[in-house]
């Protein structure tokens, strides 16, 4: 017989990960803030802003939070895909995606 249990705050699995577009400023940033400071393992990508994703990394594990940034033009398909393989090797899984720029796939 399969049991299943309702998901609380206090009863979440460790190790969730959540995949973060545009996360170097703005809502995204503050996104990978919050979901970092929840627990979330945080990848997120960023288009052009190398020293200000390289800042929050550095930042956020500096307070021993799993963060990790990875460059991606999420107007290219093909960028995705090899972000999203990236991430899946560090990782190993995603269990939630916030989108945080425009031109998302």
């Amino acid at each position: 017989m399969r049991m299943t249990y309702p998901i609380t705050l206090n009863n979440i699995p460790p190790y969730r990960t959540v995949f973060i577009t545009g996360g170097s400023r703005g809502i995204g940033k503050a996104a990978v803030y919050a979901f970092s400071n929840m627990g979330y393992r945080v990848a997120f990508c960023y288009k052009n802003s190398d020293k200000a994703a390289g800042k929050i990394v550095e930042e956020r594990q500096s307070k021993g939070l799993f963060v990790c940034a990875y460059p991606c033009d999420v107007s290219s398909m093909e960028a995705v895909e090899e972000t999203f393989l990236k991430v899946k090797a560090t990782f190993g899984f995603i269990d939630t995606g916030s989108c945080q720029c425009r031109n998302f796939l």
